[in-house]
């Protein structure tokens, strides 16, 4: 019984450390919670925030709080405010290695109060997209159901440590945004206010390499160039219609989601290598992304 005491009262201290660092939102879509990222920051799911102007935050001590949206990624689904005054207590994020079976809290703040359920991580694997072409990258795989109003706020470990970010925005049942992911995507929200997916101004159609040429590349799919945006990055670059693009800075290119979700996760204004089959040869060509042209139709 005493062990039994011991694990209750150490699970409720744990909710307690994070709850200092968990904000209410006020003015948003429905109920919802926000992480405290630094002294004047929070992150939050961005599918709980209705508008840009009118956002609030209660924090642990009662004190409401104005809030700006400083910017918001849907591929992720993950926002950044800005709260008046600073001075907030940011959370402390766990460094220990994550392992099936760990016992975890997803813990948010909902009409003033702590609200937490208890489960395991179910599963874990590599890096995956969203349906959105988000780059999300680990998966933390929970084996619960998210409460109504936790979406925002944080999953923590037995000693109040964030593990990452809750959110129902992505899944039905609850996705968890991971620590690297979150930092990722708050910084860049930070710098230019917005994530805008990397443009390479280049059509691209589906297709298969013949077997001596998939020997060179180390695969058989890729990507053939159909189209080039008139002055556009790739254009410039000199990318060539006909090129078979393979890699992206090393990564294999598998699909054009797969593509979409590459240059989302690289950003406007970053340069890239692609590895492209041209006359039978690999050459790397090196491009400095754009933003996509606002006007119809598509291109990588």
């Amino acid at each position: 019984m005493s062990d039994i005491r011991a694990l209750s009262e150490g699970l409720a201290d744990a909710v307690a450390v994070v709850g200092v660092s968990l904000v209410e939102l006020r003015g948003a879509r429905r109920p919802g919670t926000g992480v405290v990222f630094d002294e004047e920051h929070v992150v939050t799911a961005s599918h709980v925030i209705r508008r840009e102007e009118g956002i609030a935050v209660s924090l642990s001590d009662g004190q409401e709080r104005t809030a700006s949206l400083v910017g918001r990624d849907p591929s992720t689904d993950l926002a950044l405010l800005k709260v008046a005054d600073g001075g907030l207590v940011p959370v402390k994020w766990s460094t220990d290695t994550l392992r099936v079976g760990q016992l975890v809290l997803p813990v948010g703040r909902l009409r003033g109060r702590l609200r937490t359920s208890l489960g395991m991580i179910s599963d874990l694997s590599g890096a995956w997209q969203t349906s959105r072409g988000g780059q999300i990258d680990t998966w933390i795989e929970v084996d619960a159901t998210l409460p109504p109003g936790l979406s925002g706020g944080a999953l923590i470990d037995t000693s109040g440590r964030a593990l990452g970010l809750n959110t129902s925005g992505l899944s039905h049942r609850g996705a968890v945004l991971p620590h690297a992911t979150v930092v990722r995507v708050a910084r860049r929200l930070q710098e230019h206010g917005t994530i805008a997916p990397g443009y390479l101004g280049v059509g691209f159609y589906p297709g298969s390499l013949p077997d001596d040429v998939a020997a060179l590349a180390g695969q058989a799919d890729a990507l053939m160039s159909v189209s080039l945006e008139p002055g556009g990055p790739g254009e410039q670059a000199g990318v060539h219609v006909g090129d078979a693009l393979v890699r992206l800075d090393g990564d294999a290119v598998t699909g054009l989601r797969h593509l979409v979700g590459l240059l989302a996760a690289r950003g406007a204004g970053a340069e890239v290598v692609l590895t492209v089959v041209r006359a039978g040869k690999l050459k790397d060509v090196r491009v400095t992304l754009g933003i996509r042209p606002q006007r119809r139709g598509w291109c990588g």
